[in-house]
Order: C-alpha cells, then sequence, then structure tokens
C-alpha cells in the first residue's frame, strides 16, 4: 500500500469482498463456518456503530450489551468505552475500559494462529517469512492479530495517560511497539496482494475483506500521521528503534480504506468497511483541526470536503460530522454560521454530555472572539462545573471573561466588585493544575503563569487575545473584527507607552506581536478575498502570493510607535485593498519585538513566536529559504536548551508553550519542503526533463 511505486498498484477497493467465505488458510472448511460466525458478530458491531455515529449512542451500548462474547463484539463496547474514559477521565470509567480491553486481548488471543513446536525449531534455523506466516492463516485468525494489536494499543495509550509510573510508561511503550510491528507485518501482506495483482495473478484466494483492510489501514494511518508530526529529535529516536515514518502514506492508506481513491462514474459510493468512518474522521482531522492549528503538507481540502458532505448527509444528526463542519466554518471566519451548527450537535444528543463539551469549548472561543464576554463565562463555568479536562484553564477563562466585564463597568464599585472575583479566581489557577502522562499540560502553566502575573501585578494586558492567539484562533477573525483588533491594539500601545508600568517591555512587545499577528491574518484574508469560502462542498485555499515588504531590525532602544502604521481604512470586503500597509504593520511591529526582547522580565516566549510568526508570512510570500531560517532559530535554541533573550531570573529557563512552538516549525519546515517539490514538479522545465 506504498503511496510512492515504480508500478501503479491496484486499488483496495478493486481487491476486496465485503463477506469472504473463505480464506487461503489449509483448514477452509472450518475457517468458512468461523467467519460466518466472526461477520455475523460484525454486523451486529457495524450497526452498533451506525447508531453511535448518529448520535444515537443509547442504542449503540444496548445493542452491543445484548450480544454475546464473540471478539468484535467485545472489541465494539471495549472501543466505545475508551472513547467515554478519554473524555471524562473519570478512574470508574478508566477501570471498566481497562477491563474490556484485557477481555478483548484474552478473546483475540485465543482464535490467533499458534505455532507448532515444529515452527518453533525452524525459526532457530530460518527466518520466518511474515508474509507466509500471515498468508496461512485463517480469515478468522489474520482478522484475531488486528484485533490483537488494535486492543493492545487502545490499553496502552490509556495507561500511559493514566498511570504516571516509570514502570508502566516503558512496559506499555513496549506493547505500543508490538502492535505497530503486527501493523506493520499486516501491511505488508496487503502490499504483497496488491503486487501480485499488478502482476495479473488472481488474488481471490488471499481473501481481501473491506472489514480487515480498513483496520489495517487506520493503524498504519495514524502511526505514520502522528510519528511525522513530531519534533526531528524525536523522530530520529523513533526511527532509530524500529518505527518508519511516512506522512504521504499514512494519508494514503487512510483514504484507500474508503476506496475516496477510485472513484468512477460507476463507483460513487465509498467502501463500507468496519473502520472506514473512523479513517474518514482521522482524514478530517488532521485536515480541518490539526492543519488550522500547525502549518501542515498535504491537506487536500477538496478530498475532506467529498468526505465530510458524504458523511453529513449518513448521519445528519451525528455530533462527530456536525463538530467538524462547525469546526471548518469557524475556521473561515463564518462564526455566525458555525455557532448554530455546534449548537445543533449540542441539541441532537444527550446521552454523553461530554460530547457536547467540545462544542462549548469551541463556542466559548467564536464568544471571546465577538466580545461576548458574558456568554464566555457561563460556557467555560459550565465546562468548570462538568469536565475534567482542565480546571486550571477553565478558571482562568472566566477570569479573563470577568476582567473584561470589568472593564466594560460605568461604575466603580461594580468595577470593583468584579475585579475581586478575578483576583478570587486568579489564585485559584495555579493549584487546580494537573498531570497526564506524568507531565504537566504546557497551556496549564502558561495560563498559572499568567494567573501569577495578575495576582502580583494587578493587570493583563490584552489577556483575551492573548488567550485566542494560544488556542490558534486569530485565523477565526472575520476582517473587520481583526481591523477592529488593530485600533485595540493602537490604542493600548499609546497607553503603555505614555505610564510607567513595572513591566513596561513585556507590555509592549506582547502589543507589538499581537500586531504582527492581526497584520498577518489580514494579508492572507487579502489574498483570498475573491475566493469563494470553504465549506463541505466547495474547496478552501488558495496560494495567491503577495509581495513582501522586506525590513532590517532596527538597532533602536525604544520601541516603534504604532503612529508610523495607520490602521487601513475598511472596503466591502473588510480588508484594505493596499495590502502593503498590512505588511508595514508586521514589519514595523517585528522589528519592535527584537528591539524590545532583551529587556522583557516575564514573557520571553514573545521573541521566539515572534521569529516563527514572521517565517509564516514568508512562507505565505513564497519566501522559503528567508521562512527556514526564522524556523531554524527557534528550533536551534529548542533543540539546544539555550534561551538567552530577555532579562530576569527566568530568561534562560525554558519559555512558555516552547514545545508547541517547535511542534509549529518543525511542521512548517515540512510543508515548506512539500511546497517546493510541488512547485518543481509543476515547471514546465521539469515536466520536460523527465519526459525526456
Amino acid at each position: 500500500m506504498k503511496s510512492e511505486k515504480a508500478k501503479k498498484l491496484p486499488s483496495l477497493r478493486s481487491l476486496t469482498t465485503s463477506l469472504p467465505l473463505g480464506s487461503g488458510g489449509r483448514d477452509k472448511d472450518a475457517d468458512a463456518v468461523g467467519a460466518s460466525a466472526l461477520f455475523d458478530d460484525m454486523k451486529q458491531v457495524h450497526q452498533a456503530l451506525e447508531f453511535f455515529y448518529d448520535s444515537r449512542i443509547q442504542e449503540a451500548e444496548d445493542l452491543l450489551s445484548n450480544r454475546g462474547d464473540g471478539v468484535y463484539v467485545s472489541l465494539g463496547r471495549a472501543f466505545i468505552l475508551y472513547l467515554k474514559s478519554m473524555m471524562t477521565f473519570q478512574e470508574s470509567d478508566v477501570q471498566q475500559t481497562q477491563e474490556a480491553l484485557k477481555k478483548t486481548i484474552h478473546l483475540a488471543d485465543a482464535l490467533r494462529k499458534k505455532g507448532t513446536w515444529a515452527d518453533s525449531f525452524s525459526t532457530l534455523w530460518h527466518h520466518k517469512d511474515p508474509i507466509a506466516h500471515i498468508q496461512s492463516m485463517t480469515t478468522v485468525q489474520r482478522h484475531a492479530e488486528l484485533i490483537y494489536a488494535e486492543a493492545y494499543l487502545l490499553k496502552a495509550l490509556l495507561s500511559i495517560i493514566h498511570d504516571e509510573s516509570v514502570v508502566s510508561f516503558v512496559r506499555e511503550g513496549l506493547n505500543i511497539r508490538s502492535s505497530y510491528n503486527t501493523y506493520i507485518t499486516l501491511d505488508k501482506y496487503i502490499q504483497h496482494v496488491q503486487e501480485k495483482a499488478a502482476n495479473g495473478e488472481d488474488v481471490k484466494q488471499f481473501a481481501l475483506d473491506e472489514h480487515f483492510t480498513s483496520g489495517v489501514c487506520l493503524g498504519i494511518g495514524c502511526f505514520n500521521i502522528i510519528l511525522s508530526m513530531l519534533p526531528a529529535t524525536v523522530i530520529k529516536v523513533v526511527e532509530f528503534i524500529g518505527f518508519s515514518v511516512n506522512r504521504a502514506h499514512g494519508l494514503q492508506v487512510l483514504t484507500a480504506a474508503g476506496g475516496w481513491d477510485d472513484m468512477t462514474s460507476s463507483r460513487t459510493e465509498p467502501m463500507d468497511g468496519l473502520r472506514r468512518q473512523l479513517c474518514d474522521m482521522v482524514l478530517i482531522l488532521y485536515n480541518v483541526i490539526l492543519a488550522n492549528l500547525v502549518p501542515l503538507s498535504h491537506v487536500n481540502p477538496e478530498l475532506t470536503a467529498r468526505i465530510l458532505s458524504y458523511n453529513l448527509d449518513r448521519y445528519p444528526n451525528g455530533v462527530f460530522f456536525l463538530y467538524f463542519e462547525s469546526r471548518w466554518l469557524a475556521a473561515q471566519g463564518q462564526l455566525d454560521q458555525a455557532k448554530a451548527l455546534y449548537q445543533k450537535a449540542i441539541d441532537t444528543q444527550k446521552d454523553w454530555r461530554q460530547l457536547q463539551h467540545m462544542c462549548y469549548w469551541d463556542l466559548g472561543i467564536i464568544a471571546l472572539i465577538q466580545q461576548q464576554w458574558t456568554t464566555a463565562y457561563d460556557i467555560y463555568k459550565v465546562l468548570s462545573e462538568e469536565s475534567n479536562w482542565s480546571k486550571a484553564v477553565y478558571t482562568y477563562l472566566m477570569a479573563i471573561a470577568l476582567f473584561k466585564q470589568a472593564q466594560a463597568q460605568k461604575t466603580e464599585e461594580k468595577k470593583t466588585a468584579l475585579l475581586q472575583k478575578v483576583k478570587d479566581l486568579m489564585e485559584k489557577v495555579p493549584n487546580s493544575k494537573k498531570k497526564v502522562a506524568g507531565k504537566s499540560i504546557p497551556l496549564e502553566k502558561f495560563m498559572s503563569r499568567k494567573a501569577k502575573s495578575y495576582v502580583r501585578d494587578g493587570y493583563l494586558i490584552a489577556p483575551d487575545l492573548e488567550v485566542i492567539h494560544a488556542f490558534t484562533a486569530f485565523d477565526w477573525m472575520p476582517a473587520d473584527r481583526l481591523i477592529t483588533v488593530l485600533t485595540s491594539l493602537d490604542e493600548q500601545l499609546v497607553q503603555v507607552e505614555a505610564n510607567a508600568q513595572v513591566n513596561k517591555a513585556d507590555d509592549a512587545c506582547l502589543l507589538q506581536y499581537l500586531r504582527m499577528v492581526t497584520a498577518r491574518c489580514l494579508i492572507q484574508r487579502h489574498a483570498t478575498a475573491s475566493t469563494v469560502p470553504i465549506s463541505a462542498s466547495t474547496s478552501s485555499s488558495s496560494t495567491t502570493s503577495t509581495p513582501a515588504t522586506t525590513t532590517a531590525v532596527s538597532n533602536a532602544t525604544t520601541l516603534a510607535s504604532p503612529a508610523s502604521s495607520p490602521i487601513p481604512t475598511r472596503t466591502t470586503q473588510g480588508v484594505s485593498t493596499d495590502a502593503s500597509l498590512y505588511y508595514k504593520i508586521h514589519a514595523d511591529s517585528y522589528a519592535a519585538v527584537l528591539a524590545g526582547a532583551s529587556q522583557v522580565k516575564w514573557d520571553h516566549y514573545v521573541y521566539y513566536f515572534a521569529r516563527y510568526e514572521h517565517g509564516r508570512l514568508l512562507m505565505h510570500d513564497e519566501k522559503y529559504d528567508e521562512a527556514e531560517k526564522e524556523l531554524r532559530v527557534v528550533l536551534h535554541a529548542n533543540d539546544k536548551g539555550v534561551y538567552n533573550v530577555g532579562t530576569g531570573p527566568h530568561a534562560k529557563h525554558k519559555y512558555s508553550l516552547a514545545n508547541s512552538l517547535s511542534f509549529k516549525c518543525h511542521n512548517g519546515l515540512l510543508r515548506m519542503q512539500q511546497l517546493v517539490q510541488d512547485k518543481a514538479n509543476a515547471s514546465p522545465s521539469s515536466s520536460s526533463s523527465s519526459s525526456a
């Protein structure tokens, strides 16, 4: 199933069957009976998942609870429990899930192909051929092998997150490696069948079915995508211990699992393997959620729109697909439409309150963007009371919403009362932090530090915009809102420069950095202003580039004044027709951050994020060499652990959200590599030379 082969391999759609009756195993009659029972169970699980995807969660749980102890029924129960435990973080849910997964592992192991003493003896003298070994299995044994790997992987991930001991981490790490090796072997087996078919051989005896192939694709796709997103230093380690990393291959097999790569006029429906919808969700998650958080390579908005549209038609009340569509609209700045869909997703199901919480989270971000402080406070209060994801973050966001309300009060009495509540909430944040897999959550540490700053200094600068930036949601803002933000930032800069705050350099640099982000968003809005907005039925991205103005970094000791960068006037679509004005704002603020960074005492992260933000704009302008230099500055500091920008006792310590920024920079480099390669492949000279 590799994506790059000298000979084009046939699609999985052309090689798989829906309900195999036999296999290449030696005991075909026995396997036919076992396979019949296996697929009978699988049909029930498939129906339960259909209910689940359409938000009929209680019906799904009831259907599975009324079945026997078949291995697929056991896996189905364990999978639903796994999702629930990952949302609730309740110890009782975790224990119930662990027991269900142990039972699934036991059932799958009983059905796996057992080696004889002769097999063990022969492996001492001959290297075991994994493909021949898989081919010698019956259909039931191959599915059991897949389920065994799946269940062990889920159990290992759950244990790592909830058990903070080093012994557990090492043990489950080995189990993950074992599951990975199984997936690789099964992947090679499917590739072997594809190669046989490409050579014109009859492959019916291999009895590939879409339920098996979709399971292998799901595992291989997830492993490759997740590992490829890790920093280069980590990738070297995981490759050394036996993992392979190929993002393009991971995305390709996920696409192939549904037959999305083999649609014709006579093949308008995707395949319907048991795990196909999960493969679809991973593709949507990659292209809609992750691509909005980091600059990813191999993003395919057209394919994503097709997959999402199909699943929305099939599961009109499906909370997952409604959430994805809502998030897609929000990322385009269509916030009111997104809010309506989020509310629909909330209303479609009441069984799992935690599924509503992920919609509330995004609604809270939108409320902050739209400056609806009371709504934002109410949302985060609900999450604080009902969700276990992060009490520290919810408490801090409640405090920010109250702080902004207080700033808008006309009477001093109401303002003072609200600010006291803000202080009370801020004091609770540091003690509300938690650990996952024995590690502190970076976002919680960041907000804990900001809460301490408020308690210490009695104020914060643009805290709403700072958290919107931390959530990577600046790109959600419509153009009119972005221009309003620029005006507000300039007003606050004037106040900072006129007053003698204790943290004047920190405040000014933060405001200048937020100006950079706002200007870059407006430049991108300008570039795409004439294109059709992306949705589940249209395409999204534009590669239109605008020449950037390069500005030498000033050696001035004072921060640049916003007076030299007037706010552009609004036009019909809210974006100035002259993008050079936004470039000037970005360049002036970038120079100001670099000039003032040495005086920063607390917010050292601003300098490194400014480097990344400038790199993003250079990437947008296709100045890839310059962009790479900016990202390398950040990566070098993080890889070496050398932080020497700023003043104060914390200047040489790791800055806030450093790992998150490394993640963004690493994937930014990968994206640039892909863009350069695509440009080279599209150029006439390359195509003519290749044809020659």
